[in-house]
């Protein structure tokens, strides 16, 4: 059923529309106010709003910053039978046969690290510019441009300079070398000589036997015994093992490793080799090998150049 709904006269339905249309209107004036401040505000945070897009887009156009070369970078140089030549930079460097050095990627502040033999040196001036320095040992030499040669034998090391000078640094000490004179330190123990395996002896023929009047068989002659191979010393074992480092590291390792746990000269110098052969490899062992070395040969010939690598790994590390 539906509800009865009284109707209103004329007059009354003017006063409810003119009651309703005078409170919107009220309403509205209320609500304008607000709108003009909220639009004022707009306005005053467009340019801000503008600047904040224009840093984001220059942050993110920005050519990234180049990459820092580090400065324990190194590349390793081995000289065979036959002296080399390589070019570092605006220098120069001519290795002896059987020698070997660490260059320093980084040619702005160029660094040779002399590891075993001799090697001549021509670096152009570098005035205004970093040193040329050339790391033996405990030795350090330190040039502008000059012609030079750094020879090193375990724990000696020997400087001749041809044209200009050098600044040399020796365990706290520094001198400076000029054009004509030369440098040595004082070797603490005595230096290996380098010399070639000896030939086997030669068999002395047996004397020819004086023919018999009426030969009644012909005579034998009896062979010479073949000598057996001399075994190889440590020095030689070595000196095979370095040879095998570019194309069998390996097996090189695996030589190193066991002639380190013998008793000569030799075997300090085979514990270095292992340890500075892991850390080209980037091995997680170089580090170890190097430590052992420290503790078992503290004031070994390659003692400092042991600290030199365990910096590098350090620093490669962090």
């Amino acid at each position: 059923m539906k509800p009865t709904v009284d109707s209103l006269p004329d007059a009354a339905w003017a006063r409810v529309e003119r009651d309703v249309f005078a409170r919107l209107d009220a309403e509205q004036s209320l609500e304008m106010p607000a709108a003009r401040d909220a639009r004022r505000w707009w306005w005053l945070a467009l340019p801000v709003a503008i600047s904040a897009a224009a840093v984001i887009i220059a942050i993110r156009t920005r050519a990234p910053a180049p990459a820092v070369d580090n400065e324990w970078q190194w590349s390793r140089v081995v000289a065979g039978a036959a002296p080399s030549m390589v070019t570092f930079g605006d220098a120069e460097v001519s290795l002896d046969a059987h020698s070997a050095i660490v260059l320093q990627r980084q040619v702005a502040r160029p660094v040779v690290w002399l590891e075993r033999g001799a090697a001549s040196f021509s670096v152009a001036s570098r005035a205004g510019r970093e040193p040329f320095v050339v790391l033996a040992g405990d030795t350090t030499v330190r040039v502008i441009g000059t012609r030079f040669r750094v020879a090193r034998y375990e724990e000696r090391t020997d400087i001749a300079v041809e044209h200009g000078t050098v600044e040399v640094q020796y365990r706290g000490e520094v001198v400076h070398v000029g054009a004509g004179q030369t440098w040595t330190t004082n070797p603490t123990t005595p230096t290996p000589t380098l010399t070639p395996p000896p030939p086997p002896p030669t068999p002395t023929p047996s004397p020819r036997p004086r023919a018999a009047t009426t030969p009644t068989s012909t005579p034998t002659v009896a062979a010479a015994p073949t000598p057996a191979p001399a075994a190889l010393s440590d020095q030689q074992r070595y000196e095979a093992l370095a040879q095998l480092e570019a194309t069998k590291p390996d097996e090189a390792m695996r030589g190193y490793l066991e002639l380190s746990r013998g008793t000569s000269q030799w075997a300090a110098v085979a514990l270095y080799s292992a340890g500075r052969l892991a850390a080209d490899h980037h091995e997680r062992r170089a580090a170890t090998l190097l430590s052992i070395y420290l503790q078992r040969f503290p004031t070994g010939a390659n003692a400092a150049d042991v600290r030199y690598l365990l910096d590098r790994l350090q620093g490669a590390s962090r």
